[in-house]
């Protein structure tokens, strides 16, 4: 969750010491929040409706988020879940590109980078 697309003080205090942490409940999608540890104010934070290419009931967003996948691991997946359904990219495309992802992937776990 990128802190430049949230508040980074509390909408009722003030305060600046807020946490951010998410939930879910089986098969729902992952909900995320921001909340003030001072005064326990509390907001969900919503993300845009996913694009028409990501039409799963799981989002490659939750996925990433849940598997605590790096930005490698994560840009495979999202590209493997839109593989096709994107205008003007082929499967092949997002195929490609996933596994330019996965290469580096192996690259730093074979130099021990991760």
């Amino acid at each position: 969750m990128a802190a430049s697309n949230m508040n980074t003080k509390c909408n009722s205090c003030g305060g600046d010491n807020l946490r951010r942490y998410s939930s879910s409940f089986g098969y729902e999608p992952i909900r995320r929040y921001v909340q003030c540890l001072d005064c326990a104010w509390r907001k969900e934070v919503k993300r845009q409706d996913p694009p028409k290419h990501y039409d799963q009931k799981i989002q490659p967003w939750d996925a990433i988020d849940a598997w605590n996948l790096d930005f490698w691991e994560g840009n495979a997946v999202k590209y493997i879940c839109r593989a096709g359904k994107k205008e003007d990219n082929t499967a092949v495309q997002d195929y490609k590109k996933a596994i330019t992802y996965l290469e580096e992937c192996i690259r730093r776990a074979e130099d021990g980078s991760k």
